[in-house]
């Protein structure tokens, strides 16, 4: 840091002295143009700092942002997004599923629950496994006739699991 301040000082008194040998025309145009070449210079020095932090926030190990995370590499966004999308979609095949169960078959809602697991496909999830959990009144229930809804609307394997 005392470096770049003794850099910056004297690049502003070489730019002062320079201005101040300049010879002075009537019009003033050497001048004006003397004055923007040093001000450029000493915005050029006073900004060199900061082109190593934008080097290192650009870097594509992770740079200033993945030394803040402390590995040196940012999260895999996009595998977490996957992972979330997945769980959501688990959740609300789960919750239709257990729709359509009592609307076809009339099993009551409160006795049982559905849970479906997904996997991915070539462009989207699919249906890998569906475990239908019932107590209470569901336990009465043919689980054949659940198996084969099952399979036939989502066309994956079913299990029924009594609690």
């Amino acid at each position: 840091m005392r470096e770049y301040l003794i850099l910056l000082i004297a690049t502003a008194l070489v730019c002062g002295i320079v201005q101040m040998i300049a010879p002075e025309s009537s019009d003033a145009g050497l001048h004006k143009h003397i004055g923007l070449v040093c001000g450029l210079c000493v915005l050029c020095v006073s900004i060199a700092p900061f082109s190593s932090f934008i080097e290192k926030i650009s870097s594509k190990d992770g740079g200033y942002f993945g030394e803040l995370v402390g590995e040196g590499n940012l999260p895999d966004y996009e595998q977490m997004y996957e992972d979330n999308l997945i769980f959501q979609s688990e959740a609300n095949m789960s919750a239709g599923l257990k729709t359509l169960l009592v609307r076809d078959l009339g099993l009551d809602g409160d006795s049982f629950e559905v849970t479906v697991t997904l996997v991915a496909g070539e462009r989207e999830y699919l249906a890998d496994k569906v475990v239908v959990y019932l107590y209470g009144k569901a336990v009465l229930y043919d689980p054949h006739a659940i198996t084969d809804y099952v399979n036939g609307l989502l066309g994956c394997e079913c299990d029924i699991i009594y609690q």
